[in-house]
Parts: structure tokens; C-alpha cells; sequence
């Protein structure tokens, strides 16, 4: 995917301030910022999946309104 400008800037503070946050940690702190950074991930990729799911079966139901009507998606009867 290409990232625009903002976003390639905001990732490079990021990366930036990190460094200079892991710099100034003792090698007790800078273990808990590690684990700290992974569980955001870890949420941040979650969080992801779920929007993904979410928006997948939004469209299926669209579709499934465009080709059988709207009845049939919000309350399951045929035509």
C-alpha cells in the first residue's frame, strides 16, 4: 500500500521519539516499554482484524440488499 506524507512523517517521529525514549531507559525500563510497544500492536492489529470483519460483512449485506431486496438482509424473508 502507499503511505502518504503525513503518514510517513508521523511514522518517522514515532520511530524517532522511541529511540530517543530508549536511550534515556534503564535495562529494567526499557524491558517494560518493549512490552508496553507489543501489547499495542498486539491491540492495534485486533482492532484492525474486528474494522476488517466488520466493514467484509457490512458489504455482504449490501449486496445481499442489491440482489434480493432490502427485506431479506434486515429480517430474513424471501421473496
Amino acid at each position: 500500500m502507499e503511505r502518504d506524507k503525513d503518514y510517513e512523517q508521523a511514522n518517522q517521529l514515532s520511530c524517532d521519539s522511541e529511540q530517543k525514549l530508549k536511550s534515556t531507559l534503564s535495562t529494567d525500563l526499557k524491558e517494560i516499554f518493549e512490552q508496553y510497544i507489543s501489547a499495542q500492536d498486539e491491540i492495534s492489529s485486533a482492532d484492525g482484524f474486528d474494522q476488517f470483519i466488520y466493514g467484509y460483512r457490512l458489504g455482504v449485506l449490501m449486496m445481499v440488499e442489491v440482489f434480493n431486496g432490502r427485506e431479506v438482509a434486515t429480517s430474513g424473508r424471501t421473496n
